[in-house]
C-alpha cells in the first residue's frame, strides 16, 4: 500500500511489513515523516480534492485514535473505538467504528451496518458532491480473511473452489530448500481450502456490488467520460499451490500477478495490455491524469501512453518484488509459515528469486507457467549473471535510476 501511495519500491520507502515490531505499518510510515510527502498531498498541492474510504495502512491509528493523515479532505477510515481497542475489527465487517474527519462513528451488526455496503455509500455520496477535479481510494476490507458475507448474499450459492492446477498440492522440480519441507496436504485440507476458496467469493460479492455503485453514480453525475476507473489489488493470494497453506508473502504468480482494469478516461473498450507494470506506477500516473507534479525520487513509471495503446518506444523488462520484513502473530496476514526474505525479478520469460538463505529459484514462465520447475542450478551462466545483475540493479535503485534498471537487457 506504502509503494501504490509513494510511487516506491519497499527498498526506498522502508515500510517493510504490516507490523511496527517489525519495521512497517502506519507507525512507521508515519515516524519516517512520509505521510507528509505522498500521492494525496501531491494531488491536493494541485487543487485536487481528495478521499480515502475505507483501509489506509496497517496499524493505524496507533497514537490517537481520530487521527487524520495529512492529504485527504475526506477521510472516512475504520479505527478503533478506544486506546487498547482491537485495530483489526473492521476485517469482520460488523461493531467496528469510523473515523469521520476526526470525529467517531460507531456501527453495530445489523445487515445495514456491513462494512463493504457502509463503504460504498460513503464513496457513492462523495462522487455525487464532489468537486472536480477529485481523487478517491476506496479501500474495502473484503474479500480478506475472515471474508465477512453481506446479509443480502448470504444465500447466495457460488459453485466455485482452489483452482485445479498443475501446481495445487503438487512438489515441484530442484524446489528451494524452504519449500521443500512442506508434505502433501490430506484430501480433507483440500476440502478446507475449497470452502475457504467459495467464502472468500462471496464476500467478494459486495466488493462486485461496491464497482457497479461506483460506476452507477459516475454515470448519474455526467462522470463516466472524464473520470479514469481503476480496479485493482496490493497483493494475490495463494492457497495449496506448492503444497503451501493459505498465505499471500512469496514471489509466485499467485501472490504477486494481480488483475488492473482501467475504465473511462478514453480508454477504449476491450484494449489490452500486456506491458509489465508496477504498484509503484500508479502514484506518478495518478498525479500526471489530475495535472499534479510527481517527486523525482519516485519509481514508478507513467502508465498514460498505453490508455491510447501507444506503448513508449522505451519500456521495463522486469518487475522487482521485495519482501523484507517478518509476520508477526499481530499481523491480520500471520500464516503459520514464512519463507525467508527474498528479493524477486519477473520478466516477461522468466522468475528469478534470491532468498536470504542462499536459495536461488529459476522458472521458465513461457514453458512452465505454473512455476514447478526450477532449472537455476542447470541454467546458462550468462542468463543467471543477467538475471542476478538487473535484480541487484532494481534493489538499490531509486528515482530516474530505476528507470534504468528496469530495462536493462535480459
Amino acid at each position: 500500500r506504502v509503494s501504490i501511495l509513494r510511487s516506491q519500491f519497499v527498498h526506498n520507502h522502508l515500510v517493510v511489513s504490516n507490523s511496527e515490531v517489525s519495521g512497517g505499518g502506519w507507525p512507521t510510515f508515519a515516524a519516517r515523516g512520509e505521510q507528509n510527502d505522498y500521492l494525496p498531498t501531491w494531488l491536493q498541492a494541485a487543487g485536487v480534492t481528495t478521499a480515502l474510504i475505507g483501509k489506509f495502512l496497517n496499524e493505524y491509528p496507533s497514537g490517537k485514535i481520530t487521527e487524520v493523515s495529512p492529504g485527504w479532505n475526506t477521510w472516512v477510515v475504520p479505527t478503533v473505538e478506544k486506546k487498547g481497542g482491537k485495530p483489526w475489527q473492521a476485517y469482520t465487517g460488523y461493531n467496528y467504528t469510523l473515523n469521520f474527519n476526526g470525529k467517531l462513528r460507531e456501527y453495530g451488526s445489523k445487515p445495514t451496518d456491513f462494512l463493504t455496503d457502509v463503504l460504498t455509500q460513503q464513496a457513492t455520496d462523495f462522487i455525487a458532491t464532489a468537486t472536480s477535479p477529485f481523487f478517491l481510494e476506496l479501500a474495502t476490507f473484503s474479500p480478506h480473511d475472515p471474508a465477512p458475507i453481506a446479509d443480502h448474499h448470504s444465500q447466495d450459492h457460488l459453485f466455485t473452489a482452489v483452482p485445479r492446477t498443475p501446481s495445487l498440492n503438487v512438489a515441484g522440480i530442484g524446489e528451494a530448500q524452504w519449500l521443500s519441507q512442506f508434505p502433501v496436504f490430506p484430501d480433507q485440507r483440500i476440502a478446507k481450502f475449497d470452502k475457504l476458496w467459495q467464502q472468500r467469493a462471496r464476500s467478494a460479492e459486495s466488493v462486485a456490488d461496491a464497482v457497479d455503485s461506483v460506476l452507477a453514480t459516475l454515470a448519474t453525475t455526467g462522470h463516466s467520460d472524464d473520470t479514469l476507473v481503476v480496479f485493482t489489488s496490493d497483493n494475490g493470494f495463494h492457497a495449496g499451490v506448492h503444497r503451501l497453506p493459505k498465505g499471500k508473502r512469496t514471489a509466485y504468480q499467485e501472490d504477486t500477478v494481480v488483475p488492473m482494469v482501467l475504465i473511462g478516461a478514453g480508454i477504449p473498450p476491450g484494449t489490452k495490455v500486456d506491458a509489465m507494470t508496477s504498484t509503484v506506477d500508479f502514484g506518478v500516473t495518478f498525479a500526471k491524469v489530475l495535472g499534479a507534479q510527481s517527486p523525482t525520487w519516485a519509481d514508478g513509471r507513467d502508465l498514460t501512453p498505453f490508455f491510447t495503446g501507444q506503448r513508449p518506444a522505451s519500456w521495463r523488462t522486469g518487475v522487482i518484488s521485495e519482501s523484507m520484513g517478518k509476520s508477526l502473530p499481530s499481523d491480520p496476514d500471520y500464516s503459520t509459515f514464512s519463507p525467508p526474505s527474498f528479493t524477486a525479478l519477473r520478466t516477461e520469460k522468466w522468475l528469478y528469486t534470491e532468498y536470504a538463505d542462499g536459495g536461488i529459484e529459476l522458472f521458465d514462465r513461457a514453458m512452465d507457467p505454473y512455476e514447478m520447475h526450477n532449472i537455476a542450478s542447470t541454467a546458462n551462466s550468462t542468463l543467471m549473471n543477467q538475471l542476478h545483475s538487473q535484480l541487484q540493479a532494481l534493489h538499490t535503485c531509486g528515482g530516474a535510476t530505476c528507470l534504468v534498471a528496469d530495462s536493462m537487457s535480459n
